[in-house]
């Protein structure tokens, strides 16, 4: 067994750049997807899942932008920031089934007390 396929094998990589580019990959959307839900843990009560739904679109939005910013192909042999933004998108609709409307119409009119 050569070096590299040890190393390779041990660290349950098949050695391939492409691996290391979906790991960075993952890694950057767990992160914006940890980042969202803390933020959006913050929000008023009954508002989380809402502000998980509007965060979540906007770090897609984000996403996208640096995505074509880049230059990155959409179809491309490995994740891609266009995949994270999709990703992100999933995330934001999921959470947008969730949204009580009624919650958020008592949010707003709470707030537009004096």
């Amino acid at each position: 067994m050569t070096p590299r396929q040890h190393s390779a094998s041990s660290l349950g990589s098949s050695g391939d750049p492409r691996d290391e580019r979906n790991r960075l990959s993952l890694v950057r959307l767990a992160v914006m997807a940890a980042t969202t839900v803390l933020l959006a843990s913050f929000a008023p009560p009954g508002l989380t899942v809402a502000a998980i739904s509007s965060l979540a679109f906007i770090s897609a939005t984000v996403i996208a932008t640096f995505a074509f910013f880049y230059g990155e192909r959409a179809q491309a042999e490995h994740f891609t920031r266009w995949d994270e933004a999709a990703a992100m998108l999933a995330l934001s609709l999921g959470a947008g089934l969730f949204v009580d409307p009624a919650a958020v119409e008592a949010a707003i009119a709470e707030a537009q007390q004096p």
